[in-house]
């Protein structure tokens, strides 16, 4: 059953957008005694972890400090004037693809020493073949080629060599803000981004994943996109409509509950496996991404990754918005900026060996990337890094840019977690 108007609760809602009933309500003797028995035993966080069923956690403050031993960021400069900003990036071998949204342009990137080189760079602002209006998603189709989607739903692809081979316009299964998009070995295409809900959950904003067939069989080579290179509008028809895999409720219309402050690439991708999810109710959606005709989508949802949600102060900055925007008297402003109750639970993943690291905010600037479900302790901390200039994490790295510096700091992880192209020394 769907959600109705009114009825999410921030603290309590499931993955569909309905809030889940708790059902000591009614027996607060039982809870009395429960807490009586638990919490001399250590059970306050167990007991605060499943108020809010499935996903819950407890809420405490993040850790103080971060030893200095701790892994920091490695800068490299980059090629004056070769980037302005970076969107989204993607990782084919040794190349760095990023996607300069504020410059309407894609620049490949190379590592020559300590500083990124570009190679060539395609995209200007405009409307036409090879050219960018609000691109926002960049996705690798194969080893030879990758697309770039625009807010409005405009796919182009490219070639390595940046030669502009194709563009089409389908039919977004949804007005997406700030969608993303990921291709399967077999075609398949997955969209995610947020909308408004159907029908009578139109009052909240969904992050929704969505699946979609090959528009047809002959298109599921870069040798065939190439092919045809007239531009075509690949609206749904039966075969290739797009089908709802997952949605999480993210903030109400009114602002009444929700955050801004969630993850901004909520979509990737590390070899053959796609994961999904904003870190706001702590799960994650993992699909396997099989080499098959369209096989049956391998889905496994994994929650209560965290033992615990942080809560932080706010940056200064947000704090100054807030008075002014009280000053104003603009309410719905003033709620829009709001800093979260508690942060989310994560702002990226990347997975090592058999397990999961995850990007959690500790701090109103900082991310460390710590093992997934087990506790927090400094010493399984894998590294910390600045959370503004962070990017995201997709093809097994995770790319910071710093507009200040010119600079990007490109990490991967081994393994045992240990962190490639970085430093230990302190930032």
């Amino acid at each position: 059953m769907k959600k109705q108007p009114g009825d999410v609760s921030w603290r309590v809602a499931g993955r569909s957008g309905k809030p889940r009933s708790a059902w000591w309500a009614g027996w607060p003797w039982l809870a009395a005694i429960l807490a009586l028995v638990l919490i001399p035993l250590g059970g306050r966080r167990w007991i605060d972890g499943h108020r809010g069923g499935r996903g819950a956690t407890a809420t405490v403050a993040p850790p103080q400090a971060m030893p200095a031993s701790i892994p920091r960021l490695e800068w490299q400069a980059v090629e004056v004037d070769a980037i302005t900003s970076a969107t989204d990036f993607a990782l084919a071998g040794d190349t760095l693809l990023i996607l300069d949204a504020l410059s309407q342009r894609v620049v490949l990137l190379h590592l020559e020493g300590d500083a990124w080189r570009r190679l060539l760079s395609v995209g200007r602002r405009g409307g036409g073949p090879g050219e960018f209006l609000r691109p926002r998603s960049l996705a690798l189709v194969d080893d030879s080629a990758f697309a770039v989607l625009e807010d409005d739903g405009r796919l182009q692809f490219f070639g390595r060599d940046a030669s502009h081979w194709r563009t089409e316009i389908p039919s977004l299964p949804c007005p997406m803000f700030a969608p993303a998009l990921i291709f399967a070995p077999d075609g398949r295409r997955f969209a995610a981004g947020n909308c408004s809900g159907p029908g009578p959950s139109r009052d909240t904003i969904f992050s929704a994943l969505f699946e979609r067939a090959a528009p047809a069989a002959k298109e599921a080579s870069a040798t065939a996109v190439k092919a045809a290179t007239q531009d075509i509008d690949t609206g749904d028809t039966t075969e290739n409509a797009w089908r709802e895999v997952e949605r999480v409720p993210r903030i109400a219309l009114d602002l009444t509950w929700g955050s801004t402050f969630a993850t901004l690439h909520p979509l990737s991708r590390h070899g053959d496996v796609l994961y999904f999810g904003t870190g706001v109710d702590g799960c994650l959606t993992r699909l396997a991404l099989r080499g098959s005709a369209r096989p049956a989508v391998t889905q496994v949802d994994e929650c209560d990754l965290v033992a615990e949600l942080f809560h932080v102060e706010p940056p200064a900055q947000v704090v100054a918005n807030q008075r002014e925007a009280r000053r104003r008297g603009d309410r719905r402003l003033e709620r829009a900026i709001a800093w979260p109750e508690v942060m989310p639970a994560f702002f990226g993943i990347i997975p090592v060996g058999d397990s999961l690291l995850l990007a959690r905010p500790i701090s109103a600037d900082s991310l460390a990337f710590v093992p997934a479900i087990n506790p927090f302790r400094t010493n399984r901390v894998r590294l910390v890094a600045p959370m503004s200039s962070f990017v995201s994490c997709t093809n097994g790295g995770c790319l910071w840019y710093d507009a200040e510096k010119g600079a990007i700091a490109l990490v991967r992880f081994g393994e045992d977690g240990g962190v490639i192209q970085s430093t230990t020394r302190s930032r």
